[in-house]
């Protein structure tokens, strides 16, 4: 006895599937990536140790972009060069200011960004540059320059 299979039912079951993967494909891509980025660069002079490309940037603690690329400042090689991809409608204000930052025990780090009073005005860039935010030393930073001052007063 042969088994009755209805190609046109199987055949149209595939073709549904195949569709509903494209669409999901696409809608995970963010909708074809239509979202716009502004980019902006960072010079830190402290060690990123823990930053990755792709690490968030967040803007008083809303995840607004991500880190797009990291290297040594060609210019000043004790500088760190971040660039950094953020949202379009981010208000990134002249006295915007970042910093490194750490996700509890973990070690992996992310980028703050803070400041940026309501009346300042826009970053923009200039002569078609990359606008550069002002780096604030990140909370570890400040812990060990605090404990070098304090071991150095203490030793005299």
């Amino acid at each position: 006895m042969e088994s009755k299979i209805n190609y046109t039912i199987v055949g149209s079951f595939v073709v549904l599937l195949l569709a509903g993967l494209i669409v999901f494909a696409y809608w995970l891509g963010k909708y074809g990536g239509n979202e716009k980025f502004e980019y902006y660069h960072v010079y830190m002079s402290e060690s990123v140790a823990g930053l990755s490309t792709d690490a968030s940037v967040k803007y008083r603690g809303v995840n607004v972009g991500t880190v797009d690329h990291i290297a040594l400042n060609p210019k000043n090689s004790e500088q760190v060069e971040l660039l950094l991809k953020v949202k379009h409608n981010t208000p990134v204000k002249i006295d915007t200011t970042a910093a490194l930052k750490s996700f509890g025990l973990t070690g992996l780090a992310y980028i703050e960004l803070d400041g940026g009073g309501k009346d300042s005005a826009l970053l923009k860039s200039k002569d078609g540059s990359i606008p550069t935010i002002t780096p604030r030393p990140s909370t570890f930073a400040r812990i060990d320059e605090s404990m070098s001052d304090l071991t150095a007063k203490s030793a005299l």
